[in-house]
């Protein structure tokens, strides 16, 4: 088999496989390709949704695979094929092709006008508030250390007296329930700097629901008034 013809051959089965079933059997028909879909479009109102950086990564990803293959079979002449309708169908092929390219330049454009669009005062605000985070953390440590060391030093002092242990009890107040609510004040901080780390990282959507339950939920709450 010349290689032309071959690649004609290995041109047309790989068309083949992407015909609508109903079209592929049927002689004669026009070649029919399905349209390219991408999930992040709402095919009801025909308008794209929030693009995700998971969505830009894909997009950039489809680009860089398909626009060398677009190039390719555009160089591609009749002559090196040795047929028209074969070149035709590899015409067809880079179009359907391009379907793909630009959906994925809409997604990019999208993402880039999102980007644009950012929330800058909740962002800035939760960056302030990212960084004022650990202060309040090590202070609450402190207080802590602060209540065990001045517990001890006084039972020590009050033992060296002679006072017993009952005794001590009803003059020195356990810090035990201090210490457990800076504990899980620290432990709402670590959360709190969770979510607005989620927040910062959610290029480019900036989903302002990640930051529930933070200092900032009043953005939040300002959105659904709006």
């Amino acid at each position: 088999m010349m290689i032309n013809e071959f690649f004609a051959a290995f041109i047309n089965k790989l068309l083949m496989a992407q015909l609508k079933p109903e079209n592929a059997t049927k002689p004669g028909k026009k070649l029919i390709y399905d349209k390219p879909k991408l999930f992040i479009f709402n095919q009801r109102e025909k308008t794209m949704t929030k693009v995700t950086m998971t969505d830009l990564k894909n997009a950039h990803q489809s680009k860089q695979q398909l626009v060398p293959a677009i190039d390719a079979l555009q160089r591609i002449t009749t002559e090196a094929v040795g047929c028209v309708e074969d070149h035709e169908r590899i015409t067809s092929f880079s179009i359907w092709l391009q379907r793909f390219a630009s959906k994925a330049d809409d997604v990019i454009a999208q993402a880039n006008l999102q980007y644009k669009n950012r929330p800058q005062n909740i962002i800035q605000a939760a960056n302030t508030r990212l960084h004022k985070i650990p202060d309040e953390i090590l202070l609450r440590q402190k207080k802590s250390q602060f209540a065990t060391e001045a517990y001890e030093a006084q039972v020590f002092d009050l033992k060296h007296k002679g006072f017993n242990s009952g005794q001590i009890a009803k003059i020195v107040d356990d810090p035990g329930s201090e210490i457990e609510r800076n504990r899980n004040e620290i432990i709402e901080l670590n959360n709190e700097q969770e979510h607005i780390l989620a927040f910062l990282a959610d290029v480019p959507v900036f989903d302002i629901g990640l930051l529930k339950g933070t200092a900032l939920e009043t953005f939040l709450l300002q959105s659904t008034t709006e």
